[in-house]
């Protein structure tokens, strides 16, 4: 195994552990002769219901950006109900992540639906209090 691949492979945990720590599930690297039997990605959650399992997440670390090329691949190798996304940094730089602006836009729609929704919820009053 090369620098240039055992730098992917790093990459590739380093982000199955932020998103496992941030969503609180086990999310795993995909071993390279997974990927094409299960066209699974980079990284995938193990709980196959996770709001993770809608993405396909390619994982990119270079220093050299070609950005919308990996989209495409990740496009091409993804399944229809998964949403392509690539998660990429350089060295000593932040991460970053890449989709399509409808993508976005759908995620936004969803988000404003869950917010209204949670909004509309109304506080009862607690019928203890009222009989005091």
């Amino acid at each position: 195994m090369n620098l240039s691949q055992r730098k992917g492979k790093t990459y590739e945990r380093e982000i199955a552990a932020k998103l496992s720590k941030f969503f609180n599930e086990e999310i795993r690297r995909t071993p390279a002769q997974e990927k094409w039997k299960s066209r699974g990605g980079d990284i995938n959650p193990r709980n196959p219901k996770s709001i993770l399992s809608r993405f396909f997440i390619e994982t990119k670390k270079r220093e050299a950006w070609n950005i919308l090329d990996w989209y495409k691949k990740a496009k091409d190798d993804s399944e229809i109900y998964r949403t392509p996304v690539v998660v990429c940094s350089k060295n000593q730089e932040e991460d970053y992540v890449f989709f399509r602006l409808d993508d976005f836009l759908k995620i936004l729609l969803e988000l404003d639906g869950y917010q209204k929704q949670k909004d509309e919820i109304q506080i009862l009053p607690n019928p203890q209090k009222e009989n005091s």
